[in-house]
């Protein structure tokens, strides 16, 4: 049970940082660049606003048609962008950099895991 002055006190702390909030929320990074492995050993990478969501299209078989082909295996990297421009011009270099490239941020990307 929330006592009246302890409801009122939460109220304004969310009224005093509503400005503060809503800053956060637009350099919240919404955007991500992500890489699947498939089944046969070749990388899909794309582009979603909801990574979770597009991951488990993705292993339902109801992601894109690439990955509905070759089989989806797993996950092996991402990165989050705070623009959509961003993220889509990234997608695109990762993209036509080619395997070799995906490889070696793979392997980075998993190595800072590793850290963590």
């Amino acid at each position: 049970m929330i006592l009246f002055n302890e409801n009122h006190q939460k109220k304004r702390f969310f009224y005093r940082n509503k400005e503060a909030y809503l800053q956060a929320k637009e350099h919240t990074p919404n955007y991500h660049v992500y890489i699947v492995e498939c089944q046969d050993g070749s990388y899909y990478t794309g582009f979603t606003e909801d990574l979770i969501k597009r991951i488990t299209e993705h292993k339902m078989g109801n992601g894109a048609k690439y990955t509905q082909r070759n089989g989806f295996k797993r996950l092996v990297y991402f990165e989050s962008h705070s623009e959509k421009e961003q993220a889509l011009k990234r997608e695109k270099e990762i993209k036509e950099a080619g395997k070799v490239y995906k490889k070696i941020i793979i392997t980075e990307f998993q190595k800072n895991l590793l850290l963590l």
